[in-house]
């Protein structure tokens, strides 16, 4: 997904740095939720971008409903 203006994102010569929030989500079977990426081959907890003047268990309740 590309970064949108309100994103906290530091650019660098070689490298970024985007701010992140990342949580677990349980279901009631106890089972937790994980985006998968089957083309490169590997599962994050969901998350994303905190946005300026954003507090991060703000951001995390947004991702997660995103």
């Amino acid at each position: 997904m590309a970064d949108e203006a309100t994103d906290i994102v530091w650019r660098g010569v070689e490298h970024d740095f985007k701010l992140r929030v990342t949580g677990a989500f349980f279901n009631k079977q106890h089972q937790v939720a994980v985006n998968v990426d089957i083309d490169n081959h590997f599962s994050a907890l969901p998350g994303g971008k905190i946005k300026f003047g954003e507090k991060s268990q703000v951001a995390i309740v947004r991702e997660f409903a995103e």
